[in-house]
């Protein structure tokens, strides 16, 4: 009885997160337990279950299949079960998603041998949503559902509230996928409030960083970060290495859209270091594909691109449609930077032929470039046909990216049509920059062209009211160059600088900055600013 009470009291310590506790009290049992006993054995799966995930995942599932070996020359079936959904879940976390299903299988099978009806139904409970987390890693949303809504059925029956707060938080998942967000909030809250009732921190972790990213998607960046950082501090109590590196990425992509990039990159680095622990090639590439995006904003565009070509490749093996999408948008972003704007087009264009199986929030991503692209290329028709139909998404979902975006497009086809006035494109831009920040990149770009469109102005009036506000604006791009450490905007910065001093009549120090433009656009290969820099300078 003495040793069951230890046993139940490690089990439950376990459930709440305390994972070097739970680990330490293991340890100091293994002496006085039996060896090769049930209870000697069940010691040892969460011992190797706990030391994976503080870390050691060196020959982790070679360890594991030796030890599901020794049970099974015991004929504990029982005990080989919990040893394979322990396999199972370190699968999971490593990515090898191929063995994770036929361990599965597996486990199926072992069911049959359980004899103890409400053992086995707690199980096949596990394995049921084990399943799940398969077809969802895979984006198999669907078939991933249908298993979390039958395991959640019995457990609905059982006392088995640790596989059921998991659950939500995955419902949640799909059901923000769906663009549902009131039954993503709800499927949070639930699983909060069993954490909560049962003080599951480890699981709790998570469900901060699931509501975190909800909020992020709606541009509510005080709530996301806040929650957030709440996750990462249960989650750093518990010490679980990848659920850790899981958080740092997505503080990195916080900081990271919201111009903190050194910040930003900090983070990624803490989270590849750790997925590296892990050996997980999918949250390697992605951890590699969100430093590309760092290294583009920062003006290092052919390492950029070589991170993007590093990382696509493994998502097309993963056929991860939203990776694969986002690594598109990314090259073709990078080849409009280069001035490759044929390329640019056709990368952008893969997006937008898959647009129904990606989300709103990352259409309107491949959108904000294309559309730019095109209007380079005076496709102004085609452009003018994306951004009406951002216009309807934007219309129809209440998310402040995507309205930025649209309003920042709408200025760049009313700015390409001569018979627009310039107010109705300032209108839209002073909307995007005065609103709060919600996606750093459409703010930039915002006041970019809106420097451009205060040149415009000038020249036609000669106003000094225009030109104090160009300064301005052009002070106020310096310093997020400044913040986010970006050659790309110091260039833009520079280059808009240098046609202030020649308005002022001020030609030699306008032929300097110039100057310092252009070798620092050359340097980068920024063929896009380059190009407008030699327009500029042939219409003069």
């Amino acid at each position: 009885n003495s040793l069951n009470q230890e046993l139940n009291a490690i089990d439950k310590l376990i459930q709440k997160g305390g994972f070097s506790e739970a680990l330490n009290d293991i340890m100091n049992l293994k002496k006085s337990v039996q060896k090769n006993s049930q209870e000697y054995f069940q010691l040892l799966i969460w011992e190797n279950y706990l030391k994976i995930k503080l870390g050691d995942y060196s020959k982790a599932i070679k360890k594991l299949d030796n030890l599901i070996d020794s049970i099974k020359k015991k004929n504990f079936h029982l005990l080989v079960l919990k040893a394979t959904q322990v396999k199972i879940s370190i699968l999971s976390e490593i990515g090898n998603f191929d063995e994770m299903l036929s361990t599965i299988n597996l486990g199926e099978t072992l069911l049959e041998k359980i004899e103890d009806t409400t053992q086995k139904d707690l199980l096949k409970a596990q394995i049921t949503f084990k399943k799940g987390e398969y077809y969802f890693g895979k984006s198999e949303d669907k078939t991933a559902k249908n298993l979390f809504e039958e395991s959640l059925a019995i457990c609905n029956d059982l006392k088995c509230s640790h596989t059921k707060a998991q659950i939500f938080l995955y419902l949640a998942t799909i059901a923000r996928r769906e663009g549902d967000r009131d039954a993503s909030f709800n499927f949070i809250n639930e699983s909060l409030q069993i954490t909560e009732d049962n003080e599951f921190l480890f699981i709790r972790g998570r469900a901060f960083s699931s509501l975190a990213i909800l909020y992020n998607i709606e541009g509510k960046l005080d709530e996301t970060l806040m929650y957030l950082q709440k996750g990462l501090e249960l989650l750093k109590q518990v010490g679980a290495i990848y659920n850790l590196a899981r958080i740092n990425i997505n503080l990195g992509v916080v900081h990271h859209f919201s111009g903190n990039l050194t910040t930003s990159i900090s983070y990624y680095e803490k989270a590849l270091e750790n997925f590296q622990k892990v050996g997980n090639n999918l949250t390697i590439a992605t951890t590699i594909f969100n430093i590309g995006l760092i290294q583009n904003l920062q003006g290092q565009l052919r390492d950029a691109l070589a991170s993007f070509e590093y990382t696509l490749p493994i998502f097309q093996e993963l056929n991860n449609i939203s990776l694969i999408t986002a690594s598109y948008n990314s090259i073709g972003k990078v080849y409009f930077d280069l001035g490759l704007v044929e390329e640019a087009e056709n990368h952008l264009r893969l997006v937008y032929q898959l647009k129904d199986q990606i989300t709103s929030v990352a259409l309107s991503r491949t959108l904000f470039y294309l559309v730019q692209v095109l209007v380079s290329r005076n496709k102004i028709n085609i452009a003018k046909d994306l951004v009406n139909e951002l216009e309807n998404i934007s219309q129809e979902q209440d998310n402040n990216v995507i309205k930025h975006r649209f309003l920042f497009l709408k200025a760049i086809i009313l700015n390409a049509d001569e018979e627009v006035g310039l107010g109705e494109v300032e209108e839209r831009l002073l909307q995007v920059i005065n609103e709060p920040v919600t996606d750093q990149e459409t703010t930039v770009n915002a006041i970019i062209n809106y420097c451009y469109l205060l040149i415009k102005k000038y020249s036609q009036s000669k106003n000094e009211e225009v030109l104090e506000r160009l300064e301005y604006y052009s002070d106020r791009l310096s310093k997020l160059a400044t913040k986010q450490q970006s050659k790309l905007l110091f260039a833009d910065h520079y280059w808009i600088k240098s046609i202030i001093a020649s308005m002022k009549n001020n030609e030699i120090e306008a032929k300097a900055i110039s100057k310092q433009a252009s070798e620092l656009a050359k340097e980068m290969e920024f063929m896009r600013l380059l190009n407008k820099i030699m327009e500029y300078n042939l219409q003069r």
